[in-house]
């Protein structure tokens, strides 16, 4: 409660007609990041289900992908990425090392990972869709109502 009491005054409208430019400015960057992820990514997703400790690359994919989410956030905003996208962060782009122990526990060490990337897919999609999903409606969509939740700015 005290983190929301102690954020800025910032003009929300603004900000989220900002982020909407930024979108689709920055479509092809966006699309070609995704396309990039899903090359790395989706394999490794598979080896969570393979209990094949090569999962644990999808961390070092997460945080390439958390900084490229990175740069749409505006320091002006100080606002960074909502809670909940923080705590997957924490959890899914740290650099865990395999142990043998692990496997006794295996989704409890690995799933963070997995959950992370396909957030940030999902993500990444909605990204891809929200300006022109936005062109359409006279409300918020959910494409743009995720990304706006994501950053902080809804």
């Amino acid at each position: 409660m005290a983190e929301i009491l102690a954020r800025p005054k910032i003009d929300l409208l603004q900000a989220q007609d900002e982020l909407l430019k930024q979108l689709e400015l920055r479509r092809d960057d966006i699309a070609q990041f995704r396309e990039r992820l899903v090359l790395d990514g989706d394999d490794l997703v598979y080896r969570f289900f393979h209990q094949s400790f090569k999962v644990y690359r999808l961390q070092a994919v997460n945080r390439e992908a958390v900084e490229f989410l990175e740069t749409f956030l505006k320091p002006e905003h100080e606002r960074g990425f909502d809670f909940q996208m923080r705590e997957l962060i924490a959890a899914g782009a740290g650099n865990i090392e395999f142990k043998d122990e692990h496997n006794l526990e295996w989704g409890r060490h690995t799933r963070p990972f997995v959950e992370l990337y396909l957030h940030v897919k999902h993500i990444l999609d909605c990204m891809l869709e929200a300006p022109e999903a936005q062109k359409e409606k006279s409300c918020l969509t959910i494409p743009f109502a995720t990304v706006l939740s994501c950053f902080n700015l809804r």
